[in-house]
């Protein structure tokens, strides 16, 4: 019984591997701009630590404007974002 549950565990950990495998190329079809991970640069205008004039998101595409210049990155091809503003007063500042 004990080699059985054994068993099950490893090949569950092959298959747990062979997944990560994947999931690391489809981290690096995301640095598609000269090695910039879009998702990463999106979540850091979100929380704030990363800083700008202001950025801005469509859907295919992020902008990001600094010092008086524009900066555009393209999204990845199988990603999109969705921004939801939190409703206390108003929707958006």
């Amino acid at each position: 019984m004990k080699f059985k549950f054994l068993l099950i565990g490893l090949f569950a950990a092959l298959v747990l591997s062979a997944c990560n495998a994947e999931n690391s190329k489809e981290s690096n079809d995301a640095k598609g701009n000269d090695g910039i991970n879009i998702k990463e640069m999106v979540q850091g205008y979100s929380t704030d630590s990363l800083q700008a004039e202001s950025a801005s998101i469509t859907s295919s595409q992020l902008i990001v404007k600094n010092d008086g210049s524009e900066k555009v990155y393209d999204l990845p091809k199988d990603a999109f974002f969705v921004s939801i503003a939190p409703y206390v007063n108003t929707t958006h500042p």
